[in-house]
């Protein structure tokens, strides 16, 4: 056991279980995992709602024939700001430590929207199979992203100071 306990304590001062030079927790590793959720994110925002959207307008969640103009102009318009707020996330990335407030009103929004299709949920019943997955993803995503900002951010003002 004394044997081990050595191997291990020299592996763990040689690096040996780091990734390349990346320790674990890292700023660097929760850098990187904090900029591939908000390219996905920027994915999710600009192709389901964005291109789908202009592409298909509302006939790819209701009937063709229940298509008006209005709705098919709303809904289109809608679709060019999720296309927006895609590439808004994916010009975030490449300096992502310096958008926190923005990062943080974005969770929060995302959150609320989750939240607020709840409230269909409860009064109109559980939607189609996409609605709840997005539901999910509403919900989850700032939950389990949060921590990985708040980390960011306070290794990043750790290392300016």
């Amino acid at each position: 056991m004394r044997r081990l306990n050595a191997l291990l304590g020299s592996a763990r001062e040689e690096h040996l279980f780091t990734v390349g030079s990346i320790e674990p927790g890292s700023l660097k590793v929760v850098r990187r995992a904090l900029q591939i959720v908000l390219i996905l994110y920027g994915c999710i925002l600009a192709g389901r709602f964005g291109v789908t959207s202009l592409v298909l307008g509302p006939a790819w969640t209701i009937p063709r024939e229940a298509v008006t103009p209005f709705l098919d102009s709303e809904y289109k318009w809608f679709a060019a700001v999720f296309l927006g707020l895609g590439a808004l996330c994916w010009s975030m990335v490449p300096r992502i430590e310096t958008y926190f407030p923005q990062l943080l009103i974005l969770m929060a929004f995302t959150f609320a929207g989750g939240l607020f299709r709840l409230v269909t949920v409860f009064s109109l019943g559980v939607p189609e199979r996409p609605a709840v997955v997005a539901n999910l993803i509403e919900l989850l995503l700032p939950l389990m992203s949060l921590p990985l900002l708040l980390r960011v951010r306070q290794q990043s003002n750790a290392a300016t100071t």
